[in-house]
């Protein structure tokens, strides 16, 4: 669940969010979050406030070889439905733990898929709708009740759920580094 924006922020409210391990140390989350130092500068509660779970989705580029369908952003073919890996995520803390206090869930694929003009969005891990409310990438929020569930990706591996969306994606493009995350 996003971290409040007032009130009383705790370190297990922290840890809750973007993970992490015990005992629970500031230190460990430079740069979890927009609004967090990325080094240096100390970091106080404050700086989690509105904060979610993000991380950095370098992007990548697949080409399927049928009717010039191009995938872009970030596949791990171990877990998601993709054969083929492309891209990279990471997460300053835990890199691929989505909600460290649930069961495990891994953040298997985010990417446009063009000319079909599809966002596509995978989790690894048993669960129905992966303990998720809405994906944030690179600023613009997609609601999971929004989406269709992907047929092909859910079984017992994971689930999957797509957005039609505009032509041109201007919300992650076809290269570079974009923030992705969600809020739980």
């Amino acid at each position: 669940m996003t971290l409040p924006s007032s009130g009383a922020i705790s370190l297990n409210d922290v840890q809750g969010e973007h993970g992490g391990s015990n005992p629970i140390s500031l230190s460990e989350y430079y740069g979890v979050a927009q609004s967090v130092p990325s080094s240096g500068n100390a970091i106080s509660l404050q700086d989690f406030r509105g904060t979610y779970w993000e991380g950095n989705l370098t992007i990548g580029s697949y080409s399927t070889g049928r009717g010039g369908d191009t995938y872009y952003g970030y596949s791990n073919p171990t877990y998601s439905s993709s054969a083929v890996g492309f891209g990279s995520f990471n997460h300053p803390v835990s890199t691929w733990i989505i909600a460290p206090a649930a069961a495990t869930r891994i953040y298997a694929a985010c990417y446009y898929e063009q000319p079909g003009n599809v966002l596509r969005f995978e989790m690894h891990g048993q669960t129905s709708n992966g303990g998720w409310t809405t994906i944030v990438v690179n600023g613009y929020s997609f609601d999971r009740t929004a989406a269709v569930i992907d047929g092909s990706y859910t079984a017992a591996t994971g689930t999957g759920w797509y957005w039609r969306i505009q032509t041109g994606f201007p919300y992650l493009g076809t290269s570079g580094t974009k923030k992705c995350g969600l809020k739980i």
